[in-house]
């Protein structure tokens, strides 16, 4: 009899120990539980910057090709061309029931303006850097 007490005794130990490993292996689970989810909404937040990252730079290529083409276009007399972007101001102004082209609401007069100065200021400045380079001089100055 005081075998099986004593085995009883050994069984509920194990039993208590097992247990305990249990609620520790619980707990470590947990937690690594909460650190997958939020691995999960980093990763998530992650992909979307890369995407919006993409978009920008797609934006910004599209934005260069348009400046490229339209320095390509004013600075380089392509045949053709000129009439190809009539018909589309036609197509986009005329052609849509209007009587005469009218101004865009999202470029005013005044902001036509001032990139008109700003571009003349720019081309004069790189005109006059760029007309005699013979003339500058590089000289160290004393201080």
């Amino acid at each position: 009899m005081n075998d099986e007490i004593e085995k009883s005794a050994a069984n509920v130990g194990a039993m208590q120990e097992s247990s305990d490993r249990l609620r520790k292996a619980k707990g470590q689970y947990v937690l690594m539980d909460d650190v997958l989810k939020l691995s999960k909404s980093l990763v998530k937040t992650l992909e979307q910057a890369d995407t919006v990252d993409r978009w920008l730079m797609l934006g910004g290529l599209v934005l260069f090709s348009l400046v490229a083409f339209n320095i390509l276009r004013k600075r380089v007399w392509i045949p053709g061309l000129s009439t190809f972007f009539w018909i589309l101001r036609y197509v986009f102004t005329l052609g849509m029931g209007k009587s005469e082209p009218a101004e865009s609401p999202l470029i005013s007069s005044e902001l036509t303006a001032v990139f008109a100065t700003t571009t003349t200021a720019v081309i004069d400045t790189l005109s006059v850097s760029t007309a005699a380079p013979e003339t500058m001089t590089l000289e160290p100055t004393l201080s």
